[in-house]
């Protein structure tokens, strides 16, 4: 298929369990002291929102349909194809049948390097947006608006394709090419990043995370029914795509015979362009369903601004101190057994207000006979290099989860 699966059921790692305080009599409370409370906490399921958030069989279609049209055709599939032409075509009028050198970026290069320097120079700009703009497809409620806006941007570089069908035109060409790919590929990033809250909100999902909350299921439990319900849905985005582009590749036959695009290298220049068109204006009408039905679920709150979060887990590896550096070579998957044996598991990464850990200092030391961890996570024990100012003006520490502990308040590395 064009595009490929983008593996969403491994998408997301294990949740931490988040808690939520609650105020309830307490069982050890004596006579004399009337009406005593405290302070517990409960496991509550990751990814839970209000009712109104619940994922409706409309919802999950319409996720699908969005995939269907962003298949890769146009701008992953024809646009290089039709680049290709146009460089080839330009390179026989320039120099002879068998030439293949044309002046590109200030020399003169072969077909297949400006193709690959094009290549480059996308895939360059896309780690910087993603710098800038890759936090916002967890955090906050703005990754709707992204995706709109980008792929806005796909749809006019595809049908900007019907003005740019001759060899004379192949720089032009190849700007769309470049910004194509850098479209494609953000889109189906953004569009992916919705699935963990579409999946976890499902009916079947919210009553699994009712029963895990209320005791009766474990984590262990919880877990195997989110990571079936990903698979079910990943599954069948892939298979729906599937099935769906096969539709859309017997259209286009016809669509070339129609254009006639074995008469002429010129009619099959304006053929590819048309296809082009074609997909994109498929894609729009694939796309609005999702754009109407999804419910913007609020992401992970990030405890800062943008573009700060952006940046936050660069900061957070790149820390010289306490042999981050080497832990990053490890997370990179530097063959160093050393390295890796060394390195802890970094992500995912939670930044916790000074005020949650006041109130899990309370808990702890409330059951610390019981529990008798030996666990500081005051704000005020935490080494100074280890914090960071949040935009709410208060203190935030950096935590990184262990595959062995299981609840936020456990273990501030």
């Amino acid at each position: 298929m064009a595009a490929p699966d983008p593996g969403l059921a491994q998408m997301s790692a294990p949740a931490e369990d988040p808690t939520k305080g609650m105020i309830t009599p307490s069982p050890d409370s004596k006579p004399t002291a009337e009406g005593q409370e405290h302070e517990e906490e409960r496991a509550t399921a990751p990814d839970q929102f209000d009712d109104k958030f619940t994922t409706s069989r409309g919802e999950i279609w319409a996720y699908y349909a969005y995939y269907i049209g962003n298949n890769g055709l146009t701008l992953f599939n024809f646009a290089p194809t039709a680049a290709q032409n146009l460089l080839y075509q330009q390179a026989e009028a320039v120099g002879g049948a068998d030439n293949e050198i044309l002046f590109f970026a200030g020399a003169d290069r072969t077909i297949n390097s400006i193709i690959l320097l094009c290549n480059g120079i996308s895939f360059a700009i896309q780690i910087v947006i993603f710098l800038v703009l890759g936090s916002y497809a967890d955090f906050g409620t703005f990754r709707p608006n992204i995706l709109i806006v980008l792929s806005l941007v796909a749809w006019g570089v595809g049908f900007g394709w019907l003005g740019v069908h001759e060899e004379g035109q192949w720089r032009t060409g190849l700007g769309l090419y470049v910004v194509g790919l850098i479209a494609y590929q953000l889109c189906l990033t953004y569009w992916t990043a919705a699935f963990p809250g579409l999946a976890r909100n499902t009916v079947g999902m919210r009553e699994e995370a009712r029963r895990f909350e209320r005791g009766e299921i474990g984590r262990e439990e919880y877990d195997f029914a989110d990571s079936m319900k990903r698979n079910e849905l990943s599954n069948t985005a892939f298979y729906t795509q599937s099935v769906g582009e096969i539709v859309i590749l017997a259209v286009i036959v016809g669509v070339m015979f129609g254009v006639d695009v074995n008469a002429s290298a010129a009619r099959n220049n304006w053929g590819l362009s048309v296809l082009i068109a074609f997909a994109s204006g498929v894609w729009i009408l694939l796309a609005i369903p999702w754009f109407v039905l999804e419910k913007r679920r609020p992401g992970q709150d990030p405890g800062m601004v943008w573009p700060t979060q952006a940046f936050a887990p660069i900061h957070v590896l790149t820390d010289p101190t306490e042999h981050r550096p080497r832990r990053l070579l490890a997370a990179l998957g530097r063959p160093d057994a050393d390295l890796a044996a060394e390195a802890k598991p970094l992500l995912p990464h939670r930044l916790l207000p000074t005020r949650r850990l006041a109130q899990h200092d309370r808990h702890r030391h409330r059951h610390a006979a019981e529990r008798d961890r030996g666990v500081q996570h005051a704000a005020a024990d935490v080494p100074a290099h280890r914090r960071h100012r949040g935009a709410g003006g208060g203190d935030l520490v950096v935590l990184e989860y262990s595959e062995a502990l299981s609840t936020v308040d456990e273990d501030y590395v």
